[in-house]
Parts: structure tokens; sequence; C-alpha cells
């Protein structure tokens, strides 16, 4: 998926990954760590959880929102043809673990 940016590219998306919220790099931790990767699959499990099937994992009360961030984060991965995950800080990826 991801192709491989100049640097001018990966300074401006490693801007973007540094205004994200933390509920947005959380979910693009989520769906690298529990959906192989694929936005579809948390999109679906999300989903499912809204409509009262089985689903992966517990989220707060806050699926609806989720769902809109997973579309912006995707949105930006298709546009710039990248993977999010490749700019989040690796130390910030083991203190999302720790928690």
């Amino acid at each position: 998926m991801a192709s491989k940016p100049s640097a001018e590219k990966k300074e401006e998306h490693k801007r973007f990954v540094r205004s994200l919220k933390p509920e947005e790099r959380l979910l693009i931790m989520l769906r690298d760590q529990l959906y192989g990767g694929k936005w579809k699959n948390l999109k679906q499990d999300l989903r499912d959880r809204l409509e009262g099937r089985p689903y992966v994992f517990k989220l707060a009360g806050r699926i609806k929102d989720d769902l809109a961030r997973i579309e912006k984060l995707e949105g930006y991965e298709k546009k710039h043809n990248i993977d999010l995950s490749d700019y989040i800080e690796q130390k910030e990826t083991n203190k999302e673990k720790s928690k």
C-alpha cells in the first residue's frame, strides 16, 4: 500500500500524525495490532457493535466518532498512498501498549 515519499513529504506526514488527537493515533495502532492493518476490518467491527452483533473488542461509547476519525485517517492514507503507522513514533507506540 505505502509508497516511498520524498523527505519533504515524509516531514509533511509526520506533522500530520503529530497533529492527530490521541484517539486518532490509537485507532491507527488498533488497526495494525487487531485488524491486520485494514481499516475495513476495524470499521466492520465497529458497525457490528452498533448493530448489537458480536464484536472484537470493547470501546467506550464513541463508536460513531471513531468511524468518522477512521474516514479521516483512511482518506489521508489513500490520498498520499502511505501507511500512517509508519509515521507514529516508536516511543508513542510503546507508551500506548503500557496503558
